[in-house]
């Protein structure tokens, strides 16, 4: 009986052995993939104008330590989760936290396009973040964060939801949707799919704050005059009424 123990443990410790030799020989074919340009590096970083991104893949349990380091290395304090939380793969979010990092959770369908709630949550980040976009009111931009901070967005390959997202953003910070796809297919090879693709030719910029663009209530020319003339503007009162009539002061 001890030597069937014995022999059990020898198989386990070699079939343990044996994982991870090819888990460190498929790394290395991932690595010289990455540096012959055939695969995309796992971290993607995009900036335009006040805007910085990092685009990666979804780490596992095991790697977020060393996940972490990379993150900090690229001043990323807040981590957007948009795959499944509840995924048997995926990573303890507390554990993330307790490593310094603030993380969101914005879910949504692989190979979709997202809610606008999910943009609108998004977009309300990265204005915390960098200040507000070139289509909102710049008074939010002195509410943002600090400069040189990095927000980091991932999916599991961070080819389609993250990269989405992060077109997105650069869409709505001023850059063509064009030209945001192609600089993010340029650093990350095989990102957006044709369905995103055409979501993104289609976009336009959200309005975060449209009480901002709301138009005045329209009143009737008698009420605005008669105002006009309590406050002594008559040559208001005057333009109002479309010509140029006198308007006799009571």
């Amino acid at each position: 009986m001890g030597q069937w123990k014995h022999e059990r443990y020898q198989d386990a410790m070699q079939f343990q052995v044996r994982a991870l030799e090819a888990l460190s020989e498929a790394n290395r074919r991932q690595e010289e993939n990455i540096r012959r340009g055939l695969l995309p590096s796992r971290f993607t970083p995009l900036e335009h104008g006040k805007l910085r991104l990092l685009v990666t893949d979804a780490p596992t349990e095991s790697e977020l330590t060393n996940y972490a380091a990379v993150l900090r290395k690229h001043g990323v304090k807040h981590v957007v989760r948009v795959c499944e939380a509840e995924s048997p793969s995926a990573y303890d979010a507390g554990k993330l936290s307790k490593l310094g990092f603030v993380h969101h959770q914005m879910f949504f369908s692989d190979g979709s396009p997202p809610s606008e709630d999910i943009i609108r949550a998004w977009l309300l980040l990265l204005e915390k973040v960098f200040g507000a976009s070139a289509t909102n009111n710049e008074e939010h931009g002195e509410e943002c964060d600090s400069e040189g901070v990095t927000v980091a967005v991932h999916c599991l390959s961070g080819l389609g939801r993250a990269s989405l997202l992060a077109a997105i953003a650069l869409v709505q910070y001023g850059m063509d949707a064009f030209d945001a796809i192609g600089y993010i297919r340029a650093r990350r090879r095989g990102a957006l799919n044709s369905r995103q693709f055409a979501f993104l030719e289609n976009y336009e910029p959200l309005v975060l704050h449209p009480q901002q663009h709301q138009q005045p209530q329209s009143i009737s020319k008698r009420d605005s005059v008669s105002a006009l003339k309590k406050s002594g503007s008559l040559r208001r009162a005057l333009s109002y009424l479309g010509g140029n009539r006198k308007v006799a002061a009571q």
